[in-house]
C-alpha cells in the first residue's frame, strides 16, 4: 500500500513503504505499454482516504491519456509521470520531458484502468491526479507557499484536491 499525506505547504506527498527498495530508471524514451480491459472490468480503489469507483468499457483498445500544462518556477527542466503502485511496488515512470523555457509540459500514457498519478520533478510529487479523461491540464506556481494546481479536464483529480483542501483547513482548526 503507498501512502499519501498532506504536508505543511499543501502538496501531497507519497510516502515509501519499502524504503530499502533499490531501483534506478532512465526514463529516456516513453513506457507505453499495450493495456485493455473488457467492458466488465470494474474496480473500486481507495486511496488518501476516499473512494472512487471507474469502469473500463473500450473493450481491449488502450486508454491513452496526456497530462500538458505550466510549472512556473521549477527548480529543473526534468519532469515525470509516475503511475502510483496499489501493490507496494512504489512508483513507476512512464513517461518523461522538459519543461520548456515558458514554463509548458505535455506527458502522455497508457493505462488499463483509472489510476493515481504523481506529476514530479526530479522524482519530486508536484501534483497527484487521476487519469479520469484524455487531455488532463495542470498547471502550478512553485513559488507559492500552499499549492494546489489548477486543474481542468479532470473531476476526481478536482475531488482530491477539495478533499486535501478541506482536510488542511480542518487539521488547522484542531491544532
Amino acid at each position: 500500500v503507498v501512502a499519501a499525506h498532506v504536508v505543511d505547504d499543501g502538496f501531497v506527498e507519497a510516502v515509501a513503504t519499502d524504503t530499502y527498495r533499490l531501483g534506478i530508471h532512465d526514463a529516456v524514451q516513453r513506457n507505453h505499454g499495450n493495456f485493455g480491459c473488457a467492458a466488465a472490468d470494474v474496480d473500486d480503489h481507495r486511496a488518501a482516504g476516499f473512494v472512487y469507483r471507474n469502469a473500463c468499457t473500450d473493450s481491449g483498445s488502450p486508454n491513452k491519456f496526456t497530462v500538458s500544462g505550466k510549472i512556473d518556477h521549477a527548480t529543473s527542466p526534468n519532469v515525470f509521470l509516475e503511475q502510483v503502485g496499489y501493490d507496494n511496488s512504489g512508483q513507476k515512470v512512464v513517461d518523461s520531458g522538459k519543461i520548456a523555457a515558458d514554463g509548458s509540459y505535455s506527458l502522455k500514457a497508457v493505462a488499463k484502468e483509472q489510476n493515481l498519478y504523481l506529476l514530479t520533478i526530479d522524482h519530486k510529487s508536484i501534483a497527484v491526479f487521476v487519469n479520469d479523461n484524455s487531455d488532463i491540464k495542470i498547471s502550478t506556481d512553485l513559488d507559492r507557499t500552499f499549492r494546489t494546481p489548477y486543474v481542468s479536464n479532470s473531476d476526481a483529480t478536482k475531488s482530491i484536491y477539495e478533499f486535501l483542501n478541506t482536510f488542511r483547513s480542518k487539521d488547522s482548526i484542531l491544532a
